[in-house]
């Protein structure tokens, strides 16, 4: 699909405004839930550089940048908050089902800082299960409201606390999962709840129910094929899903961009390895360093082919950086036995990794002369001892 004009965006909005506030004033009981507030008993609100973020049907979608958590709070009572990157307390919250002794217990309560000085939130894992307490007196907000009796507390969230501190722009694309629990708990479990509230938070992403929707009626608003009355619908049903749809329509180009620069990437280091198959072929079973493939007669004299690779395909270029790793040298005598190039090589291993990681890709890449090709997580080639790390994830 064509790249879409932020103007013609903005124009289905606008064209479409009345009919989405009209639909709003019909169901006040939708608004409400979509608003992410309701009878619970206290209300959770989301915002990313200091404006509101929709939350619908308890999902959002964010930057892996600094966020705020605002809380109203109808009573002195605490709130237990568990976080994780494991979807399986957040789906007991959904199901209404009651809390087990694993989800929420006094004996996980993790220690937190005054004021929120951090900006963090503890997020738990299998072997660190860990919850935070906020109340209005325990001091867990950066900034406090004071009501009668209750309050409203904003906490700003930089980082998460996983064992380290990891800012957000480091983290995966994994969604968060944020389950409020407002009550009183004990080390046998939930004593007493008054009510609870649970969110999906999707960083630097886009679910994939909402990525169909809004490109299936994109298609239908630029399809040539369509009449006026079929592309105004089109727009009207883009417009309906609301302002985060729109909004996730550069999230998504984001990262389609994204996955064509780490395709582009892998594609290099394919190209590599096929090369140097190609020259050990021609070498007595060693592989050489990239200027032998761009140029074998450099290495082999008597090499009658074409060039094996192109210099560029090393090169820093579609936000990746490449580079070939030589590994261990063959010796003189081996070299002889195979009649190869003075400078083969018995091994060797290639990276690819984000130029500007979080911008040009999310994850690093590696090859090595076995034939394995990997990825991983994160601004740092998967590579150790001359070869790829054994948790690399394997790609087909």
């Amino acid at each position: 699909m064509g790249r879409v004009s932020r103007a013609v965006v903005t124009a289905a909005c606008c064209a479409c405004a009345l009919p989405v506030q009209a639909q709003a004033r019909k169901s006040p009981a939708r608004a409400s839930r979509l608003a992410g507030s309701g009878p619970r008993g206290f209300k959770v609100e989301l915002e990313q550089d200091g404006k509101p973020v929709a939350i619908r049907d308890h999902e959002a979608l964010l930057r892996r940048a600094p966020f705020a958590l605002l809380l109203t709070l109808p009573d002195a009572s605490d709130v237990f908050v568990s976080a994780s990157f494991e979807p399986a307390t957040y789906e007991v919250a959904r199901s209404g089902a009651p809390f087990g002794k694993d989800d929420f217990r006094s004996a996980i309560s993790g220690a937190e800082g005054p004021a929120n000085a951090d900006h963090d939130i503890f997020v738990r894992a299998p072997d660190r299960p860990i919850l935070s307490v906020w109340s209005c007196s325990l001091g867990r907000f950066d900034e406090l409201t004071a009501g009668a009796p209750g309050c409203r507390g904003r906490r700003t969230i930089e980082k998460v606390l996983t064992g380290e501190p990891v800012p957000l722009d480091r983290l995966s694309r994994k969604p968060l999962h944020l389950v409020f629990l407002r009550g009183s708990v004990s080390d046998a479990g939930v004593e007493k709840e008054l009510g609870r509230d649970w969110l999906k938070l999707y960083l630097d992403t886009v679910p994939e129910a909402m990525k169909v929707a809004a490109e299936n009626q994109l298609k239908s608003v630029f399809d040539g094929k369509k009449g006026t009355a079929e592309r105004t619908a089109a727009l009207q049903a883009l417009a309906a899903m609301g302002a985060d749809a729109i909004a996730s329509l550069d999230a998504i180009a984001f990262e389609a961009a994204i996955r064509a620069r780490e395709a582009a990437a892998v594609a290099d280091l394919r190209t590599v390895l096929s090369a140097e198959a190609a020259y050990a072929s021609v070498n007595g079973g060693l592989y050489d360093g990239p200027p032998c493939l761009v140029e074998p007669q450099r290495c082999r004299p008597k090499f009658t082919g074409k060039p094996l690779l192109e210099a560029a395909t090393l090169q820093t270029r579609n936000g990746y950086k490449r580079e070939f790793l030589p590994g261990t040298a063959a010796s003189k005598a081996e070299i002889r036995k195979a009649n190869a190039s003075a400078t083969g090589l018995k091994d060797f291993v290639l990276v690819a990794w984000p130029e500007v990681f979080g911008e040009t890709g999310h994850r690093a890449f590696c090859a090595d002369s076995s034939g394995r090709i990997c990825s991983a997580e994160g601004a740092t080639a998967p590579v150790k001892n001359g070869r790829c790390t054994a948790d690399c994830e394997p790609l087909p």
